[in-house]
């Protein structure tokens, strides 16, 4: 994405790391130089790719949308729950659903959950009647075995060591514009990330505990508290 010949310009509250080759500034409301004002400015450089650090109100999310309908590519961020939530807010911040389904390519939910430390790492079976295998479902099978670990002066007794990323990608495809378009609810757009297949939150973080990288404990209390 950083290429010599593209103007990329990011608007950060604050600028967290620089980054050779691209341009980046500082939010500062008391200088006037908010999200808005930014990004009418970014389109005055002639920016290609704009970074929005956060979109916050609805001023700014119409601003991001309607810059993106001239062509401009614009990433940023919202505080939901997941990528169907990240829809439904810019949807209760007022931007209209055209507007929006004809702009959005597509979201990305994360979040970071505890790595299984690798030197107290260990293997272990878990019964019908666990907790697991409720949380499972289906999933589940006789046999079926989890890594936790144990503890050790490595992890400090915890039992994980380092941090990765679960995700939620969720593809702006026809039927999601068509949801978008129609009702713009909750339940109408989770309808259609289910009929196009996408995985959840907690499908990927369960897919990274049945491989061994964190647990199912890691990963509920990362999503639910």
């Amino acid at each position: 994405m950083n290429e010599p010949n593209c103007h990329i310009m990011t608007l950060e509250d604050p600028v967290e790391r620089r980054i050779d080759g691209i341009s980046q500034f500082q939010v500062n409301a008391e200088a006037g130089l908010t999200f808005v004002a930014g990004l009418r400015a970014a389109l005055r450089q002639d920016a290609q790719k704009i970074l929005l650090g956060e979109i916050r109100d609805r001023e700014t999310a119409e601003m991001a949308v309607r810059i993106a309908l001239t062509g401009h590519a614009l990433f940023s961020t919202l505080h939901t729950e997941d990528t169907v939530s990240a829809i439904f807010r810019m949807i209760e911040m007022g931007v209209p659903p055209y507007l929006l389904a004809a702009t959005l390519s597509g979201v990305i939910a994360q979040r970071l959950v505890r790595r299984v430390c690798p030197h107290c790492c260990e293997e272990y079976e878990i019964s019908r009647d666990a907790r697991e295998a409720m949380q499972l479902g289906d999933l589940y099978h006789e046999g079926m075995r989890l890594t936790r670990g144990r503890g050790c002066a490595h992890c400090h007794g915890s039992g994980y060591r380092g941090r990765m990323a679960i995700h939620e990608v969720l593809p702006i495809t026809e039927r999601m514009r068509a949801a978008i378009l129609g009702a713009g609810d909750q339940a109408s757009l989770r309808a259609a990330a289910a009929a196009d297949h996408v995985e959840t939150l907690w499908q990927d973080g369960v897919a990274k505990a049945l491989a061994g990288e964190t647990t199912l404990a890691e990963v509920g209390r990362a999503l639910y508290g």
